[in-house]
């Protein structure tokens, strides 16, 4: 009988899930000028070489994802590859909000957020019913329990919680209406060779309107772009079954899909 051989490759992966900068029980800088965009992506860059590592894949939502997209085409050296859900990119967003009423009318709370004092108010109302707005769903059974918005309630309601959050759109209400040339100049042009990279999107988004990333991936290089079926804004929580999916999809291709791009160089 010939001997049977096998060989069992094991991947360890340091997956890491922190608090952005004024969230959680990562510290909260007073300030709005701290929240712009140029320390967001540094503090990203930092949390890699914090941990000894040359590349991470990056996985980001909304404000993280908008993080994502800068430090990728910042730091593209630094990510192996990334998953972005419901971020639209933020240079194609500027342009598409700018000939958009409804994309402008949607994005109501950029404007509201500008205020001193009140939206922190308006939120706290009734128990932060303004939670249900955020979390809205078309699921007739929402994949949001009130264990899940007690939880977010007590982390908003703690002294001073809210205030870094609302911060992120008053630091950066213009780099989502016009350009900012001395922090945009610093982002390569035409870039061939961004890592490979997933953007995924939530249809029925109350904030962000799934016309703003279409044709993103003629636009940004090697990347690939999956629509949600009737999934909201937070896509991840309202279908994890086909965000899952699709991610797994996704990293399964992605030794075939980096041969691709250096077939290219």
């Amino acid at each position: 009988m010939g001997q049977l051989n096998s060989r069992c490759t094991i991947i360890l992966i340091r997956i890491i899930a922190p608090d952005l900068r004024g969230y959680g029980d990562s510290e909260k800088p007073a300030g709005r000028k701290y929240y712009q965009i140029k320390y967001l992506v540094e503090d990203v860059k930092n949390l890699i070489n914090a941990l000894g590592r040359e590349k991470a894949t990056i996985v980001a939502h909304d404000w993280g994802g908008i993080i994502a997209w800068f430090f990728v085409m910042i730091y593209s050296q630094m990510v192996d590859s990334y998953v972005i859900m419901n971020a639209p990119h933020p240079i194609i967003f500027r342009k598409f909000i700018s000939t958009s009423f409804t994309q402008l009318r949607m994005s109501w709370y950029f404007f509201f957020f500008q205020i001193p004092y009140l939206p922190e108010l308006f939120i706290q109302l009734r128990d932060l019913r303004f939670l249900n707005v955020i979390f809205y769903t078309k699921k007739k059974a929402s994949p949001y329990n009130e264990e899940d918005k007690e939880a977010y309630r007590f982390t908003f309601a703690k002294p001073g919680a809210l205030t870094p959050p609302i911060n992120y759109y008053r630091a950066n209400l213009m780099l989502n209406l016009m350009p900012d040339k001395n922090f945009l100049k610093s982002i390569p042009k035409d870039d061939k060779n961004l890592p490979p990279g997933l953007l995924l999107f939530g249809e029925k988004d109350i904030a962000i309107h799934v016309d703003s990333i279409i044709g993103t991936d003629r636009i940004i290089p090697n990347l690939s772009i999956e629509i949600i079926k009737d999934a909201t804004h937070f896509v991840q929580q309202d279908d994890p079954d086909a965000v899952n999916q699709l991610m797994q999809d996704f990293f399964v291709k992605l030794p075939k899909l980096k041969k691709e791009i250096e077939a290219r160089e």
